[in-house]
């Protein structure tokens, strides 16, 4: 025998909601005569899988987008803070201090942009290969 079709649609009960199903149909030979038989599958839980999955892609996606509106909306105030310092002329010790706890934060920053790229590659990996 051998496989001649191979479909994803909906099945639809005469009492039902549609149901998703994959149907193949194989040819052989009976009794000296061409036959073919159908074969439809369930694939209800596979297409609900496949929804949250592109969902859930969609969300981290968003969240990452997030984040690094997050990063810029925190180094903008750093650099206010930053050049608000220079204007403290005599009191080194609180420059040193401030310029240190925002090189600090800036840095923090910085691998939150780094997990940021890397969480993107992720997210466009899954986009190509869980579609």
């Amino acid at each position: 025998g051998s496989q001649k079709a191979f479909v994803i649609g909906n099945f639809y009960p005469l009492n039902g909601d549609p149901v998703p199903v994959e149907v193949s149909m194989h040819t052989f030979m009976y009794k000296n005569r061409k036959a073919a038989i159908w074969v439809a599958r369930d694939i209800s839980e596979r297409v609900k899988i496949e929804k949250e999955r592109a969902a859930s892609i969609e969300q981290l996606s968003q969240n990452i987008e997030q984040f690094a509106i997050l990063g810029d909306n925190i180094r903008n105030p750093l650099q206010v803070i930053r050049g608000g310092v220079a204007l403290l002329e005599g009191q080194e010790e609180y420059i040193s201090l401030i310029e240190e706890q925002v090189d600090q934060i800036d840095e923090r920053i910085k691998q939150l942009d780094e997990g940021w790229l890397d969480s993107e590659n992720v997210i466009n990996f899954m986009r190509r290969n869980y579609k």
